[in-house]
């Protein structure tokens, strides 16, 4: 019977791998990966590396980066995805939605959105996030710019 108190994920630099602690001995951990794998890993390869905890905190900050087009109104950007992400219920209140224009990239510009919920809704925010972004966007005629590139035949 896995010991519920270990609850940790393995940072992919370390290992490659993450998941849900099963098991620690002397020698190994191992671990049972979001797709039911069990990993055994030596304990050697995860002493000399950085361990993260997503399930340690009651709450995480979900993080998704968006991307218009260049003249889009950026006030309608922000307006629309800020309106998504407090739609969201499961989206805390505090700390608050926060969305900004955050980059200049070469074809778009990339506003970044972070939402802050309950540790076990984080992948319903991520997911829904992106979803009811993409149905507002379509709905307020934001594009979503796709890389383009010119090419020049000479003969």
């Amino acid at each position: 019977m896995p010991n519920r108190s270990l609850c940790c994920a393995i940072v992919p630099c370390v290992t490659g791998q993450s998941g849900t602690v099963t098991n620690i001995s002397l020698f190994y951990t191992t671990l049972l990966t979001l797709d039911n794998k069990r990993v055994t890993i030596p304990n050697s390869a995860i002493t000399g590396g950085s361990v993260v905890d997503y399930s340690a905190e009651d709450t995480r900050r979900v993080d998704l980066a968006f991307k218009a087009p260049y003249g889009t109104d950026i006030d309608l950007v922000r307006g629309t995805l800020l309106g998504v992400a407090e739609s969201l219920p499961q989206a805390l209140k505090d700390p608050e939605p926060f969305v900004r224009l955050s980059d200049h990239k070469d074809s778009a510009l990339e506003f970044t959105v972070r939402v802050w919920c309950k540790s076990d809704d984080y992948w319903d925010v991520y997911f829904d996030l992106i979803e009811k972004t993409n149905r507002a966007f379509k709905e307020k005629g934001i594009e979503v710019p796709v890389p383009r590139m010119n090419v020049s035949v000479k003969q």
